[in-house]
C-alpha cells in the first residue's frame, strides 16, 4: 500500500540527460555594428525571456537531448560529469560538425530585417538576413544581375543568407543521423514551454530553414508593433542623415556546440568551437 508521503513524492527528474544545440553566436563586424549589438542586448534584456540563457545567436541545429543512463547513483551531477557520461556521443557530433565547417568558408552576414512568427502563447520578434528563404525569387534575380554584370561581385559582397543556409543544410545532413536512436530531439511539450527550445529541425517540420536572431516575445498586437519599431531603430542606428549602413553586419567564422543539463534554467555553455575554413 502506498503511503501518503510516497504518493506525494514527484517522479525524479532526468538529471543525467544533456541538452545540446549547434548555433552561431553573433560577432559584430565593426564598431558601428558593436553599438547596434549592444542596443539589441538592451532590448533583449527587457523583452526576451531567454536573455540569461543565450547571447544573440542563430540556431543551426535545434536543441536535442542525449539520454543518460538510468542506473546511475548520482542524481544531480555537475556539468563536467555529464560531459564525461556523454563524451562518446558529443565527440561524434563535434567531429561530424567539424568536417562540415571545414568545407565552408568564413564570410559576413548582414542582418537587416525585422520579422515575427506566431507561437501558441506569444509572438516571437526577431531579426533576419535577406533573403528570408534561400529559394526566394529575388535571390535568383540578384544572382542573374551579378552574372549580367549590372552588379559586380565586389559590390555584391554576398552578405545574404545563402551561405549560412548551405552550412545549416550540410550540418543537418551530417548530425541528424547521429541523433537517432540514442538521442532524441527535445520533446514538443518542452519546446513549447521554453523560448530557447522552441524550434524543430527543418527536416522534421517541413519548413525551410530561415536564420534569425530573437529580439523578444510579445502577447498583444500593440506590444508586437512597439517591439518591431524598437528593433527597426536598432538596425537603422542613430544617424538621421542616412549616411550609415542599415543593418547589423556579422562575422561568420565558427559554429558553437553548446550544452546544458536538461531541466536546468541556467545558461548554455560552449562545449566546442568549430571554426570555418579561411578563404
Amino acid at each position: 500500500m502506498m503511503t501518503s508521503d510516497a504518493a506525494q513524492t514527484p517522479a525524479p527528474a532526468a538529471h543525467q540527460d544533456l541538452v545540446g544545440v549547434l548555433v552561431i553566436l553573433i560577432k559584430p563586424s565593426s564598431d558601428q555594428d558593436k553599438q547596434r549589438y549592444d542596443q539589441l542586448q538592451q532590448l533583449r534584456r527587457q523583452h526576451d525571456q531567454a536573455f540569461s540563457r543565450w547571447l544573440p545567436h542563430i540556431t543551426l541545429i535545434p536543441p536535442f537531448t542525449l539520454a543518460g543512463p538510468s542506473n546511475t547513483k548520482d542524481s544531480s551531477p555537475a556539468l563536467a560529469d555529464l560531459v564525461n557520461i556523454h563524451e562518446a556521443k558529443l565527440s561524434q557530433i563535434a567531429e561530424a560538425a567539424r568536417k562540415v565547417c571545414k568545407r565552408h568558408e568564413t564570410h559576413s552576414l548582414l542582418i537587416d530585417q525585422v520579422s515575427t512568427f506566431p507561437l501558441r502563447k506569444y509572438t516571437n520578434i526577431h531579426l533576419r538576413p535577406f533573403p528570408t528563404n534561400f529559394k526566394d525569387k529575388a535571390t535568383k534575380a540578384h544572382q542573374q544581375a551579378v552574372i549580367d554584370g549590372s552588379i559586380s561581385p565586389v559590390q555584391d559582397a554576398d552578405h545574404s543568407s545563402r551561405r549560412i543556409v548551405g552550412l545549416q543544410t550540410d550540418l543537418a545532413d551530417a548530425v541528424a543521423p547521429l541523433l537517432r536512436p540514442s538521442a532524441n530531439w527535445a520533446s514538443q511539450s518542452e519546446r513549447s514551454t521554453k523560448t530557447d527550445e522552441k524550434e524543430k529541425p527543418s527536416r522534421k517540420n517541413g519548413n525551410v530553414f530561415k536564420p534569425h536572431v530573437s529580439v523578444g516575445q510579445s502577447t498583444s498586437s500593440k506590444a508586437t508593433w512597439q517591439l518591431c519599431r524598437s528593433a527597426e531603430k536598432v538596425l537603422s542606428g542613430d544617424d538621421k542623415t542616412g549616411g550609415q549602413r542599415h543593418g547589423l553586419l556579422c562575422d561568420i567564422d565558427s559554429v558553437q556546440l553548446m550544452i546544458k543539463q536538461k531541466g536546468q534554467e541556467g545558461p548554455y555553455h560552449i562545449h566546442k568551437e568549430l571554426p570555418l575554413s579561411q578563404p
